[in-house]
């Protein structure tokens, strides 16, 4: 094992200095040139307002700022994941921008608040200790903050669900920090064999985030919980026990779940026949695999008029207007991108000195990843819908911020338990990378299924 990755951790090596950050920002310089002419272009057609044109332009220039000034100031490898992110975070923004222009304000604001914490974990996330004083804290106030939606939540779209607390004219989802800070609760304690007073804490941690959710109905983030929690457990432990344990009990909760709620008996109907009623039940499915359909090849064009009506294309489904407007190629340009951060997280973990680094790594990859397979799949009917954000591509704030945290706390970090990452489990990490890779690939075959024969498929149905 230790030759098959020698020759990846020694090309990040080599592009560990200088050039790593000239090349960085570089690439951040392409995407804001990139942005300036799509924004003009949709200012140029009024399809923005100038205050929005101003305001999209300002996240790629402070993206920029932030790898002109702050790049020097930690290792490189800490900001490798900034210009995908970006190339995200900047899809999201165009498709809102003339899908929803009120929430692309909002996106923008979140953006620069989302790039400015990026970069001080960056800077700062770097003491292993610090991230272990910070853990339990961190976990303890998102559970703490996510009970007390059962008290004062809200929903801003007036749904039963009120998994939201309002501050001002903005709106929190605690279940987003819920998820960052298990990741990170679960990679201190999982890399650390000594610490067998806190892996006690592992099963229960997991246990109490699922309950709360499960009962909040926030059953999106449950399932993220439950399948990070399982890959992480796998990939620190390399016992095919624990993960087949893991897959058994969400399996036998989400049949609790079937045979207890019945909107989640509904989901898991209409996602086998989604044809069964159309109008009514499947209206969100059908109406994604119509958009995605009408898309094509190159997509109806970023302005195209008397688009498809998708419930939640803002949020949730955000994959499926992207698909409509911009076609396969911005279908495949959005998962490559998901690929490209795979393997951006994949090389920090190869370079990885610690354990802590290796497992966060593959955590953040779990979360982040695992959830766009899990809502792109649900939304073009690959999986059961559950209601969770595209991450750095839908409208959220709390989820982009989270994202873009999480991203932030990948890379190299100075502690006291420079262990190594033990080869022993090596291949159960590896084995997660892959399983995210090929589920992307999936992904990718079924989507292109659904752009280029989806006219066909619908016809043949409804005929």
């Amino acid at each position: 094992m230790a030759n098959t990755s020698s020759k990846p951790i020694a090309v990040l090596h080599a592009w560990s200095g200088e050039r790593l950050r000239s090349l960085l920002v570089v690439a951040l310089g392409l995407e804001t040139l990139a942005a300036v002419a799509i924004t003009t272009y949709l200012a140029q057609e009024a399809a923005i307002s100038s205050g929005l044109a101003l305001l999209m332009l300002m996240v790629p220039l402070a993206a920029t700022t932030i790898g002109v000034v702050f790049i020097r100031a930690a290792p490189a490898t800490r900001f490798l994941l900034l210009p995908t992110a970006l190339a995200l975070n900047l899809i999201g923004l165009f498709v809102l921008a003339v899908e929803a222009p009120a929430f692309a304000y909002l996106q923008c604001f979140w953006s620069l608040l989302s790039l400015g914490a990026y970069s001080g974990v960056a800077l700062c996330a770097g003491d292993e200790d610090r991230l272990d004083r910070l853990s339990v804290p961190l976990f303890s106030l998102a559970l703490a903050l996510v009970l007390l939606t059962f008290v004062v939540g809200v929903n801003p779209s007036g749904g039963p669900h009120k998994q939201w607390l309002a501050v001002g004219p903005f709106y929190f989802e605690p279940s987003e920090l819920l998820k960052l800070s298990l990741t990170l609760l679960l990679a201190l304690t999982l890399a650390r064999p000594s610490s067998g007073s806190r892996r006690s804490w592992v099963l229960p941690a997991i246990g109490v985030s699922l309950a709360v959710l499960a009962a909040q109905g926030d059953l999106g983030a449950a399932f993220v919980v439950a399948g990070v929690g399982a890959l992480m457990i796998f990939a620190a432990t390399g016992r095919w026990k624990g993960l087949v344990l893991g897959i058994v009990a969400l399996a036998a909760a989400g049949s609790v779940a079937y045979l207890l709620l019945p909107y989640v008996r509904l989901r898991f109907i209409t996602w086998l026949d989604p044809w069964s009623d159309p109008t009514g039940a499947s209206y969100h499915v059908v109406q994604s695999l119509r958009a995605l359909a009408a898309g094509g090849a190159l997509g109806r064009g970023l302005l195209a008029p008397d688009t498809v009506h998708v419930p939640a294309a803002h949020t949730d489904s955000i994959i499926a207007p992207i698909g409509e407007r911009l076609g396969l190629a911005g279908t495949l340009l959005t998962l490559g991108l998901y690929g490209v951060l795979l393997a951006q997280i994949r090389q920090t973990y190869l370079q990885a000195r610690t354990h802590l680094e290796a497992l966060l790594a593959t955590g953040v990859a779990s979360l982040l990843i695992g959830q766009a397979v899990l809502i792109t799949g649900g939304t073009s009917g690959l999986l059961p819908l559950t209601g969770v954000t595209l991450p750095l591509v839908s409208y959220g704030g709390s989820s982009l911020l989270m994202s873009y945290l999480a991203l932030g706390m990948v890379g190299s970090r100075n502690g006291r338990h420079q262990q190594g990452v033990p080869t022993s489990r090596r291949r159960s990490h590896d084995l997660v990378h892959l399983a995210l890779g090929m589920a992307l690939g999936i992904l990718v075959l079924w989507l292109s299924a659904w752009h280029l024969a989806g006219t066909a498929i619908i016809a043949r149905l409804e005929g």
